[in-house]
């Protein structure tokens, strides 16, 4: 989707909300891993790879990732 919008000269945002991803095929705008990921957690709490995915999408809002004010404009489109 990212590289269609490109082509078509459209500005576009990506946001990586997977703090499992091991790599990606894009460049995201906002990246969910800069703050946590599922490896930080499950070390750090001793959690498995189910409880670490649940306690990074329980544990850290949209609002935290990408600022209240760029989640607010990303919740609205």
């Amino acid at each position: 989707m990212q590289q269609h919008c490109q082509a078509l000269g459209r500005s576009v945002h990506v946001v990586n909300l997977d703090p499992a991803a091991d790599e990606l095929d894009y460049t995201p705008s906002v990246d969910l891993r800069s703050l946590i990921t599922v490896d930080d957690a499950m070390d750090e709490l001793n959690l498995g790879p189910n409880g670490g995915l649940m306690w990074c999408f329980e544990c850290v809002p949209l609002s935290h990732v990408v600022g209240d004010s760029r989640a607010a404009r990303l919740v609205a489109c």
